[in-house]
């Protein structure tokens, strides 16, 4: 409730690349990739499916009609309308001449020339050849025809059907709708609506054109696209959100009111997570402007940890009863608490060295929170407590605490002394074993859990319009329009080889729509020996006068100096359809974007690009994953130093050998942890680092309170006792998340908190023992 207030204040994000590293690309590269992706971030396409070729044109009509009426889309195409093709084929016919089709294009002259007039011949002698005298000689060839039969391979399986993107597969007639979503579409408020208005206008039209259940020719719709993934991932999140948080504040007012018997200190505990999550909260949208529900996911669990504060000092307040003074009371537990939050921040901190936007919002959160709820602590509690006195009879409030406590003490003292020590160090020896069985697994798609229908509607979609893909494409930059347009065609040539060998079934270009100068040139140049030496042979066979050739041969020199440039093509219908491959100017370059159809799974793209300067593979995938694994051994040694760091910092305190007792129990621990996953079949990746941080600054939190306990450490394990089960329940509760990623992170965390929490007695001094 609290963070749906303040979603006015700091708008909440789910856009998942947001939580991701920048590319080490140069940043030029870099925002043409990413403007690339944002296009397609904006992107939705459905299929529309049915036996009936009329039903499912209706039906397509009816969703197009319901789909622009939501008003969620800048651009809508679900029918080509006929002006269309006419518009594109003015564009390009003054320019015919300069045009050749990929396979023509490598043709010495005599053989182009050859080729054409064969075809030429074919296509009068057909019923189809039918043409006037003025477009004969004006276009003797067909280059017109032969160059759009040449750019039908970049079109996929769809074929226009008037007007309709059509693909007739498994006896089902499916037709195409694509769109550009308005503005921002990775905010939650915006995927609500989207999401809904898409899905209730779907909805509509499967129920106006499904007149019977199990209808043979029923209508069936198939949305894709980025947003709905990222609605999905929102939705998962949240609702982990509110299992995490409300799972564990329920947790910890049972646990309250269990052991006080009284609504006070709830209410205290209650403010001071408030406080804490409040702080968090503003704290990093002030920084980064906006807050990922992935920080909630996490943040939350800040409950478990901020109330480790709150119990020390209702500990302490339980413990003195009648005899309570506020300051008295928090004289003894501040050193505890402030080398505790010291400590715990250490822990953080490091989170803030790595370039995971998503880190940083967390380690932000954390911090402010958690200093925050100390400070509660400090000055708001001694205030409200200091005139109340503690529950009289306070042992019996809560009997299995105490017996819990002094049993365990018991057996502790017992167990970890003499030969009885190194036994219970052997019985543990087997479980360092787990250690080899640890194995790496760094890929991204583990921070979003992928939902199975989705997936199943993109598959779909992508079998009827093709298997383009959007996350993996080549980059090609060019210092000017057409030094790019020019590497974009020799990439072209090398890709052609490939599917040739199998290795592709095909690619979208923008140089086979928009040649450069160089090829219309090298193109008129070719036509130019044909028309000279080889045409006139052609207007023989014909029977064309004189006349009428040099009207041909006028037609051909008038247009010597044409040429298509970029800035009139992208203002023309012709780039209506395959524009978006244009990404324009970045800094000092133009840059393209090429995308590749039905990749072979062996296939190395990198090698590609490596033979030509000026040609990047991006695979967003591929490169965040690596980036994840270089970070996740940087914060290994970030953690090594955060040990270190705290071990200096102690040793000020209680020299170096006490510095050990207190960082002990939590290194054993973090080790423990990594032998257990590791039997478990667990894979390791950044977040479970980022665990083994969070393990140290709580473990090394409840060291430091027995350590600074005194001779008497009972009633610190009864603080530490209560901290850990609200930290268990609240991490434990990640650990049942859909999302690997997250539920890695809170199973090593409950692993390794339950360690730390018996082995913590470590640090009790041998006199308090």
């Amino acid at each position: 409730m609290l963070i749906s207030l303040l979603n006015g204040y700091g708008r909440l994000s789910t856009d998942l690349m947001a939580l991701l590293p920048a590319t080490e690309q140069d940043p030029a590269s870099a925002a043409a990739s990413q403007r690339f992706m944002e296009n397609f971030s904006q992107r939705v396409t459905l299929v529309i499916s049915s036996p009936s070729r009329d039903k499912v044109r209706k039906a397509t009509q009816d969703l197009e009609g319901r789909l622009q009426e939501s008003g969620i889309f800048q651009q809508l195409v679900a029918r080509l309308k006929p002006e269309l093709w006419e518009n594109i084929g003015h564009y390009y016919y003054p320019y015919r001449y300069q045009l050749a089709g990929s396979d023509d294009r490598t043709l010495p002259s005599d053989i182009l020339g050859e080729r054409l007039i064969n075809n030429s011949l074919n296509t009068l002698a057909s019923p189809m050849g039918m043409v006037g005298s003025d477009q004969l000689l004006n276009d003797p060839l067909f280059l017109m025809s032969n160059w759009f039969r040449s750019l039908q391979g970049s079109a996929g399986q769809l074929k226009p059907d008037e007007g309709f993107l059509t693909v007739e597969q498994s006896g089902k007639y499916h037709i195409m709708i694509t769109g550009l979503l308005k503005g921002e579409v990775l905010t939650l408020s915006r995927q609500a609506s989207v999401v809904t208005a898409i899905n209730d206008a779907v909805q509509a039209v499967e129920g106006n054109f499904s007149y019977a259940e199990g209808a043979s020719d029923r209508v069936e719709i198939t949305a894709s696209g980025m947003i709905f993934h990222a609605k999905a991932g929102a939705d998962s999140a949240q609702s982990e959100v509110s299992t995490i948080g409300v799972g564990s504040l329920l947790g910890v007012v049972f646990l309250i009111l269990m052991v006080f018997r009284t609504v006070w200190p709830l209410l205290f505990c209650l403010i001071s997570i408030a406080t804490g999550v409040l702080a968090g909260y503003l704290a990093t949208a002030f920084v980064f402007g906006n807050v990922h529900v992935m920080t909630l996911v996490f943040g939350a669990s800040l409950i478990g940890i901020s109330i480790d504060y709150s119990f020390h000092y209702l500990v302490e307040w339980w413990r003195q009863g009648k005899a309570w003074s506020p300051v008295a009371g928090l004289r003894h537990i501040l050193p505890g608490i402030a080398l505790g939050l010291l400590t715990s921040l250490l822990g953080y901190l490091p989170m803030l060295a790595t370039p995971f936007p998503g880190l940083q919002q967390i380690a932000v959160f954390s911090c402010s929170g958690l200093m925050m709820a100390w400070l509660t602590v400090v000055f708001a509690y001694p205030w409200w407590l200091r005139n109340a006195c503690a529950h009289s009879g306070k042992e019996s409030s809560c009997r299995w605490l105490s017996i819990w406590v002094d049993w365990f003490l018991t057996r502790w003292q017992t167990t970890m002394t003499g030969r009885r020590k190194i036994w219970v160090t052997l019985v543990l020896l087997p479980i360092l074993i787990g250690l080899s069985e640890l194995v790496i697994n760094d890929d991204i798609r583990q921070l979003q859990k992928r939902s199975s229908s989705l997936e199943a509607a993109d598959e779909f979609v992508q079998s009827i319009i093709g298997d383009v893909g959007d996350s993996r494409f080549f980059l090609v930059y060019g210092s000017t329009e057409q030094s790019l347009l020019e590497l974009d065609e020799t990439l072209g040539k090398s890709l052609r080889t490939l599917i040739d060998q199998g290795q592709l079934t095909g690619f979208q270009s923008i140089s086979r729509l928009m040649p450069s100068v160089k090829s219309q040139a090298d193109s008129y140049q070719k036509l130019t020996s044909v028309y000279q030496h080889q045409l006139p042979d052609f207007w023989q066979q014909l029977g064309v006068t004189e006349a009428g050739q040099q009207v041909a041969m006028d037609a051909f020199i008038q247009a010597s100096d044409r040429q298509i440039q970029p800035e009139q093509w992208l203002a023309s219908d012709a780039a209506s359809l395959y524009g978006y491959l244009w990404l324009g100017n970045v800094g000092e370059r133009y840059y393209s974007a090429v995308l590749i159809q039905g990749a072979n799974p062996d296939w190395q793209p990198e090698q590609v690009a490596a033979l030509h300067e000026g040609v990047l593979f991006v695979d967003k995938t591929g490169e965040t994953s690596y980036l994840f694994g270089r970070y996740r051994a940087l914060m290994g040694w970030l953690l090594v130093t955060a040990y270190g760091l705290i071990t200096v910092l102690l040793s000020v305190r209680f020299g170096v050998k006490g510095a050990l007792s207190v960082v002990m129990p939590p290194l054993l621990s973090v080790i423990l942890t990594l032998s257990v996953l590791g039997f478990a079949g667990q894979s390791i990746n950044l977040f479970h680092i980022l665990a083994l941080l969070m393990i140290l600054g709580i473990g090394v939190d409840y060291t430091l309170f027995f350590r600074e306990a005194g001779s008497n450490p009972r009633y610190t394990l009864m603080a530490i006792t209560l901290s850990a089960i609200t930290t268990v329940l609240s991490f434990g509760l990640l650990a049942l998340s859909e999302t690997a990623a997250i539920r890695g992170f809170g199973l090593t965390v409950l692993l390794g908190i339950s360690f730390c929490y018996l082995l913590s007695p470590l640090a009790i001094r041998k006199a308090s023992l």
